[in-house]
């Protein structure tokens, strides 16, 4: 009985799209009180009623939506495309990726040797420009270290002549002190008469030591 409705409705409206469910809903023979005595005409005029109430054209169109919204989510993603076939390692390249490994394993032990390195440099030729301050003034020595800190030498070369420069300049200034000494305190002495600044003759001097008790 359900197909001889689907059939008499499909008659009657032929353009209307109504999917599987809503054809079963509707030509339900228990709701619309069809029994196998029923005609064709009076199917068509509980058809005809039932789509007064509800349009069957505008069923249809809910119906191609839900449909179109369906179809989108069961609509399976574009699959991600696959990788380029990896070309096999030439010998050249499995080497060169040895290579680099190693190079990046070994690099921050070079590093760090390498600063050791430097620190013991350092410290040698702090103790050798020291030495040869050992005996420069407090002050004048203290200030050449200082300096010291704050220069990096290129190479060795570059510290040895630095160090020749240094013991020069300090020898000529050791023999400035000497000459400002000899300056200050290489005056002969001269002997005054008491109550005199004036400079004694032989014969008052002769005359002082006599009167001297030892």
């Amino acid at each position: 009985m359900k197909e001889k409705i689907i059939a008499r409705l499909r008659a009657l409206y032929p353009g209307v799209n109504l999917s599987k469910a809503r054809l079963d809903e509707f030509a339900n023979p228990d709701k619309l009180k069809i029994t196998d005595e029923t005609t064709e005409t009076e199917i068509d005029e509980k058809l005809n009623y039932l789509n007064a109430i509800l349009p069957f054209a505008e069923v249809a169109k809910q119906d191609d939506r839900l449909r179109t919204l369906e179809a989108k989510e069961k609509k399976p993603a574009d699959p991600k495309p696959q990788d380029p076939p990896k070309p096999e390692d030439t010998p050249n390249d499995l080497q060169k990726a040895i290579a680099e490994a190693v190079q990046a394993a070994v690099a921050p032990l070079v590093q760090k040797i390498s600063g050791l390195e430097n620190g013991k440099t350092a410290e040698s030729r702090k103790s050798q420009l020291e030495a040869k301050l050992k005996d420069a003034p407090e002050q004048y020595k203290q200030t050449i270290l200082k300096n010291f800190s704050r220069i990096n030498f290129e190479s060795d070369e570059a510290f040895n002549e630095y160090l020749t420069e240094t013991e020069t300049d300090l020898t000529a200034f050791t023999q400035d002190l000497s000459n400002q000494s000899l300056a200050n305190n290489g005056k002969p002495f001269k002997v005054t008469t008491p109550g005199n600044n004036k400079e004694a003759s032989k014969e008052e001097v002769a005359e002082l030591s006599k009167n001297l008790k030892i």
